[in-house]
């Protein structure tokens, strides 16, 4: 045995509690034939009026078609230098090194004295 308190129930509403009566010749609030009614046989009856077909729901106006957005003006390129920029001297060659001086010929070699 628990010790919980006891669950408390919720009312049940009833569903046609807010429903609209709609009130028919010859049946009472209820939805019932009249007394009157039952007292003629059903096929000396004249039909009973059908409730009114509801209208039918205009449907909501289509929204405008969306506009696309503007087109992005094209990008304009970056203007081109107005004075070309000057081309680079061409790299001056080093001096080539003078060739080397050849060493003096050696004069013969004379003969010792006998």
């Amino acid at each position: 045995m628990s010790n919980a308190p006891p669950q408390r129930r919720k009312s049940q509403r009833s569903m046609t509690k807010n429903l609209p009566v709609i009130r028919q010749e010859g049946y009472n609030i209820a939805g019932n034939p009249s007394t009157s009614q039952l007292a003629t046989p059903a096929h000396a009856r004249a039909p009973a009026t059908p409730p009114p077909a509801p209208a039918p729901a205009t449907p909501p106006p289509a929204p405008a078609p969306a506009t696309p957005p503007p087109a992005p003006a094209p990008a304009t390129p970056p203007p081109a230098p107005a004075t070309p920029a000057p081309a680079p001297a061409p790299a001056t060659p080093a001096p080539a090194p003078a060739p080397a001086t050849p060493a003096p010929a050696r004069a013969p070699a004379t003969p010792a004295p006998a």
